[in-house]
């Protein structure tokens, strides 16, 4: 029993012995040629990684990036059939204006920026920019803008008071019809407009004549006005 232990005690030791040999050999391994070889490993990764990115720098740098063309301060309606407008793109490009659809002009753009009139159709007008690089064959059209051109003054129709009107009270409706989209004052005051373009306003008056007056404006800037008189008399 004696000698079986011994035994297993000697295999143990050998076991302890041959790992703290192989322990040294991999420390050592570790000493010599493993640090050199992980430093390599780095320097190969840090040097693909440099090449790359030069690649892509010089990739991106050979690309001009164009910016889409634009159109500044266009208003959204009017009442001139020929309007003046003004806008920047890519110098040195070829511009084209297109206005409902249809090619309205080829823009020479000896600077960023451009000034040109176009001529509107009544009612709505889509109007964009396009262009394209000679040699990058790149392309880029702005946002389409819409312009509403109305020449022809809001209808204005007064339902009460009619011109000289006589009232016994000193506070009076004035009721009204005009277009949607008509802004409606009376005596210099704003009324309230429905989305059917009725309008009512409750105006104070002074005893004797008081002059009315009621203007309407659309959104393109065309007013109709109306002046009547309505007579307070104070019942007695």
């Amino acid at each position: 029993m004696k000698k079986f232990a011994s035994h297993q005690q000697r295999k143990y030791s050998h076991q302890i012995l041959f790992y703290l040999f192989l322990l040294i050999l991999i420390i050592i391994f570790i000493a010599t040629i493993g640090i050199k070889l992980i430093i390599n490993t780095t320097l190969f990764v840090a040097e693909y990684s440099h090449r790359d990115r030069d690649k892509l720098i010089q990739k991106t740098s050979n690309t001009e990036f164009i910016l889409p063309p634009e159109i500044l301060d266009l208003p959204s309606a009017t009442n001139s059939a020929t309007i003046h407008v003004t806008g920047k793109a890519t110098r040195a490009k070829k511009l084209s204006l297109y206005v409902n659809d249809k090619l309205y002009k080829e823009i020479v753009l000896p600077e960023d920026s451009f000034e040109t009139d176009i001529d509107l159709d009544p009612g709505e007008n889509s109007i964009y920019l396009a262009l394209e690089d000679s040699k990058t064959k790149q392309k880029k059209q702005s946002v389409t803008y819409q312009v509403v051109y109305k020449s022809e003054k809001p209808k204005l129709e007064i339902i009460f008071p009619n011109d000289q009107e006589k009232v016994s009270k000193d506070e009076i409706e004035v009721v009204g019809q005009t277009d949607k989209e008509t802004f409606i004052k009376i005596n210099e005051l704003p009324a309230i407009v429905n989305v059917e373009g009725k309008f009512l306003y409750t105006l104070k008056l002074k005893e004797g004549e008081n002059m009315i007056k009621i203007e309407a404006q659309d959104i393109a800037g065309n007013i109709e006005t109306k002046e009547l008189t309505v007579i307070y008399q104070k019942e007695e």
